[in-house]
């Protein structure tokens, strides 16, 4: 089974529309502000996505796990 660990409509509408609509998604409880330390920006998006990627793996160890982060900088 795919696992989509993300809250976010457009990534299961990306996942369902490119790759299957066969998938769960599962909602990742991780504090996303304790990424921010990490001060880059890239740094950042790359450890909130892992996070998520190893909540969603601690349920789902025999699964495919798709994670992502987006963040805007200005």
């Amino acid at each position: 089974m795919i696992v989509l660990a993300s809250k976010s409509p457009r990534r299961k509408e990306l996942v369902s529309q490119y790759i299957t609509t066969d998938f769960l998604t599962y909602n990742p409880s991780i504090d996303e502000s304790l990424s921010l330390s990490l001060l880059d920006p890239i740094l950042i998006v790359r450890d909130i996505a892992k996070r998520k990627g190893d909540n969603a793996y601690n349920l789902y160890k025999n699964d495919i796990i798709i994670s992502a982060d987006t963040i805007v900088v200005l």
